[in-house]
């Protein structure tokens, strides 16, 4: 069966099984949080656009914080038939996208969203398996469930396998 791709949008968030997989293009300080079973060869990407849901009201978009990314990600995996004692984690994203207009000792919005993740993660109980986060470079993305590999661009660098 020949690959299908799927662009996950801001805010958005999708589960998919092999040989499907996801994309995520433009990821600033934003977070892809990207949950994988290898046992069922599913996965779930979240492109995360803010750290916390706490100061806005309630969203329509889960995929829009690391808070409420997560919990809608497992629900979709469990639709789909995966544990979650299975799966692995894996983050990119969260750059300084803004560093000229921070104040000095100010976390970047891509740090505080990468610490919202990573927290989120550590609360359920999944392992953190990989990262490619940080820097002033957007990122492009494309996860393959099939065998859990996450293809990073950034411009004028060379391509990483997660």
């Amino acid at each position: 069966m020949p690959e299908s791709d799927s662009d996950v949008r801001i805010a958005g968030i999708k589960a998919a099984r092999a040989p499907e997989t996801l994309s995520a293009i433009g990821l600033g300080s934003c977070v892809a949080l990207i949950l994988w079973e290898p046992q069922m060869r599913v996965g779930a990407l979240a492109h995360i656009m803010l750290p916390s849901s706490l100061a806005f009201p309630p969203s329509p978009l889960p995929g829009k914080f690391a808070d409420t990314a997560l919990p809608a990600l497992l629900q979709q995996l469990k639709d789909l038939g995966a544990r979650q004692g299975n799966l692995v984690g894996k983050l990119v994203g969260g750059a300084n996208m803004f560093s000229a207009q921070m104040a000095p000792n100010q976390l970047s919005l891509g740090l505080r969203n990468v610490m919202a993740a990573r927290e989120a993660l550590r609360l359920s109980g999944i392992p953190l398996k990989a990262e490619e986060v940080g820097g002033t470079k957007g990122r492009t993305i494309k996860f393959r469930p099939e065998d859990g590999r996450v293809l990073v661009r950034k411009m004028y660098e060379t391509d990483v396998w997660l």
